[in-house]
């Protein structure tokens, strides 16, 4: 009698493991879904970051560029105001001389006048040009290192996802 309530009592543990094991198996299968489901959103982000970075490269690239090519032209404009007031001061030259030699007549006189006055103009739009160059390469400077600092904190989460 003590063999077959044995073997009842066996039957019994093992359906209650075998029960046990499911809920468990069920459980562990529900937390590993969610846990793939995590790294996959994960991953998402990572490479939304990562497309982020680049496009903050880009834009970095883009802006030094500019700032290069002000760079030049504020050169281009100096230099040309340089010839400018070299012109001016040549002009200036040949009518202080006309009229000290007293053989120019009033004519060249009035046109070396209104050369003059020309070229005084020019240098002075060259020179408000060159100040507002100058203006926007600031603007640019103070752009650029604000994004820097945006891009940089980025670098780091991207190294602990291995990107």
């Amino acid at each position: 009698m003590v063999t077959p309530l044995a073997i009842l009592c066996f039957c019994l543990l093992v359906a209650i493991n075998t029960w046990h094991t499911r809920a468990v198996a069920g459980g562990l299968q529900g937390e590993l879904a969610r846990a793939r489901e995590e790294v996959e959103a994960v991953r998402v982000q990572a490479a939304q970051c990562h497309q982020m970075a680049q496009d903050r490269s880009e834009e970095l690239r883009g802006s030094q560029k500019s700032k290069e090519e002000q760079s030049r032209q504020q050169k281009k404009v100096v230099e040309e105001g340089r010839r400018l007031r070299e012109a001016k001061q040549k002009a200036a030259t040949k009518l202080a001389k006309s009229k000290e030699d007293g053989k120019v007549e009033r004519q060249e006189v009035d046109k070396l006048e209104e050369e003059l006055s020309s070229v005084a103009r020019e240098v002075e739009e060259r020179r408000a040009l060159v100040a507002r160059l100058r203006t926007e390469q600031e603007e640019l400077v103070v752009g650029l290192s604000g994004e820097q600092e945006e891009v940089a904190p980025n670098r780091g989460s991207l190294k602990v996802l291995g990107y």
